[in-house]
């Protein structure tokens, strides 16, 4: 009975074990060739809006975009900001957004779309081991009807939205050889109480829980 009972609890801790690693790549010597990074950099996040244009405006269209530009260094100043809120726990240095974005302006690189620059290139020009770099979608898939309404009835004290779908957060580890070394993939959905800007944030700290740099 005993070896029955420490049986099935062997394969739940490995079921579990599988369950919150599925979402994560990694290639099979990751500790191995992290060791030698000294400086990472956090590239400016790249937003995607998946629209539905047939039930939002243009109006609402534009504004949405106009919000994913805003929220590309937001991004960007929030892991690194997160980050160091661990000091001490991460073996490596973390370039300043400041400084990651002057050096990539210099180069003539928008920072809007870092689409067409090899990672080998990204991390020559930034003096890096590594860049981290986070794609975000973000789909919008319905207006919420009544919202401006219920936003009254609720009072100031409670955010309410104006749309509801979903935020994909897929984050990359590239070396300075440009090879991808790990990667995670993680979502959240915002609605009527939950920001795209909070969901993304939720992703954000999933990303950062699992980033694969901590002393251990």
């Amino acid at each position: 009975m005993k070896t029955k009972v420490l049986l099935a609890t062997i394969c739940i801790s490995l079921l579990s074990a599988c369950s919150q690693n599925k979402n994560i790549y990694k290639v099979d010597n990751l500790n191995t060739e992290i060791q030698s990074h000294k400086t990472i950099a956090i590239l400016p996040a790249q937003i995607e809006n998946s629209i539905n244009k047939f039930v939002f405006s243009e109006e609402q269209i534009k504004q949405i975009k106009a919000e994913a530009a805003k929220e590309i260094e937001d991004v960007q100043g929030y892991m690194y900001n997160r980050l160091q809120e661990y000091d001490g726990e991460y073996r490596v240095h973390i370039q300043t957004p400041q400084e990651t974005n002057r050096l990539l302006q210099e180069a003539g690189i928008n920072l809007d779309d870092l689409t067409g620059n090899s990672k080998l290139h990204l991390n020559k020009i930034l003096g890096t081991d590594a860049v981290v770099e986070t794609k975000i979608v973000r789909t919008y898939l319905i207006p919420i009807a009544g919202a401006t309404t219920l936003s009254i009835l609720q009072g100031d004290d409670r955010k309410v939205n104006d749309d509801a779908g979903n935020v994909v957060n897929t984050t990359a580890i590239y070396d300075k050889n440009g090879t991808e070394l790990w990667n995670i993939y993680t979502e959240a959905d915002h609605n009527t109480f939950v920001t795209h800007k909070e969901a993304t944030r939720k992703t954000l700290k999933k990303v950062i829980k699992k980033l694969p740099y901590k002393n251990y």
